[in-house]
């Protein structure tokens, strides 16, 4: 949420850049920025630079632009719903048992009066 791409002279670029796309982890990314944060425009070149290497756009890499978000805790909340729902989605539904009765393979005649 909200990275500090301009960090280090923006060596997340560099980052992105050299990975190896056979090599990359299965890992599930959301990338956003709210449009009132500085340098917010940044985000699109690593969202591309991430979609070179292999991240597929909502399935295992989510982008979002919060249009007069800024970098704070209370714009970062807003979001935190979703952000938690992309990342850990809810598990398939649990198929209930069979109710069908199973017949034996031989059937038992009743026993015979003595």
């Amino acid at each position: 949420m909200s990275p500090s791409i301009w960090w280090d002279d923006c060596v997340l670029y560099k980052m992105v850049a050299k990975l190896d796309e056979e090599a990359r982890l299965p890992l599930k990314i959301w990338l956003d920025t709210g449009t009132h944060e500085p340098g917010w425009e940044r985000n699109r070149i690593l969202r591309d630079g991430l979609i070179e290497k292999g991240w597929r756009l909502h399935d295992d890499l989510h982008y979002f632009e919060a249009e007069g978000g800024d970098h704070s805790e209370g714009a970062w909340a807003l979001r935190l719903d979703a952000v938690l729902r992309f990342l850990y989605p809810p598990p398939p539904p649990v198929l209930a048992p069979s109710r069908r009765r199973i017949r034996p393979l031989v059937r038992r005649r009743t026993p015979l009066a003595v």
